[in-house]
């Protein structure tokens, strides 16, 4: 049995935006007095969770939604400097084109989304969840099953954070890891996603043919 509904984020998993944030925290961190961060210490930041990521950096959770305020309207502000994964585009064609109802639940802006998607690509999800809070992509998982009337068992959330899967897992559905997102493909490993994709080229190979 296939998944009938694959939810996917956006940032990191459809979008290629990690450039981009990298640039982003050097505004946050003069706007909010953030620790600065060498470049050599990318590869061991993109290993740990938003928590841990808050307790390196001394961010009190109620910063966190200011902080996602700032950093959305900056993104809205430099739309021309965002892109999709090379594939992306024919990937989700092609798990429309077999079956597969598409969804996003993501915390960024859905203009920015659909904008970046383009109107072809916008137009084969048929439900959108975005500006959820940092921990709050559970609750909009569930919501977004309620909203399609797919059980969760037939559903898969695709993304590439730890919080993404924590946030699947708590809403009782499969988790699908990215190994080209934010979070190192090791430490989405290592908490055991349902299934890995390595390249873009899986998403339609191992959505299309999982589960006997």
């Amino acid at each position: 049995m296939k998944y009938d509904l694959a939810i996917f984020d956006f940032d990191g998993t459809l979008a290629d935006t990690f450039p981009w944030a990298v640039s982003l925290y050097e505004n946050l961190s003069e706007q909010f007095g953030l620790p600065r961060v060498k470049p050599s210490d990318y590869q061991r930041i993109r290993g740990l969770s938003v928590r841990e990521m808050m307790q390196e950096f001394h961010i009190p959770a109620r910063r966190l939604p200011v902080i996602g305020t700032f950093a959305k309207r900056e993104m809205a502000r430099n739309l021309d400097k965002l892109t999709l994964f090379d594939g992306i585009r024919e990937a989700l064609r092609a798990l429309s084109m077999n079956g597969v109802r598409l969804a996003v639940v993501s915390s960024n802006d859905e203009h920015t989304i659909r904008t970046v998607l383009g109107p072809a690509t916008a137009a084969r999800f048929s439900h959108y969840e975005c500006g959820v809070a940092v921990f709050g992509k559970a609750k909009k998982l569930r919501r977004t099953l309620r909203k399609t009337g797919v059980p969760a068992p037939a559903a898969i959330y695709i993304g590439d954070e730890i919080r993404d899967v924590e946030a699947a897992y708590h809403a009782g559905i499969d988790f699908g890891a990215v190994a080209w997102g934010y979070n190192t493909r090791e430490s989405l490993a290592a908490r055991s996603p349902t299934l890995l994709f390595e390249n873009v080229g899986d998403l339609v190979k191992k959505l299309s043919n999982n589960r006997g």
